[in-house]
């Protein structure tokens, strides 16, 4: 993690990064969450710097490698979430007519 930087009251970077993880896993509005997280100006900050300087990547490359060392990752099993896509209005089974209706 990086370190603190000379001024200023920072959050420990496990907190700030709580907050992180809660407002990117709930997809909440970065205004919604709890002030035990710290500033919200602040944890936003932080994380738009860290996403920016490339610290985000850096962690998440260094936990895979742990956890795959460790055996927790499957390699062999994946899935696609495609929950977020829509589907076409004929993919629910609807009739043509049904679009086409006139008054």
């Amino acid at each position: 993690m990086p370190r603190r930087r000379p001024g200023g009251q920072w959050y420990d970077h496990r907190t700030t990064l709580n907050g992180m993880m809660r407002a990117l896993k709930s997809g909440s509005p970065w205004r919604d969450m709890p002030e035990r997280y710290g500033s919200l100006q602040s944890v936003c900050d932080r994380f738009r710097r860290w996403t920016d300087g490339g610290t985000i990547d850096r962690v998440l490359a260094r936990l895979r490698l742990k956890l795959d060392k460790d055996g927790f990752i499957d390699w062999d099993v994946w899935c696609v979430d495609g929950s977020n896509l829509r589907a076409h209005i004929s993919a629910a089974g609807a009739t043509g007519a049904s679009a086409k209706q006139t008054r």
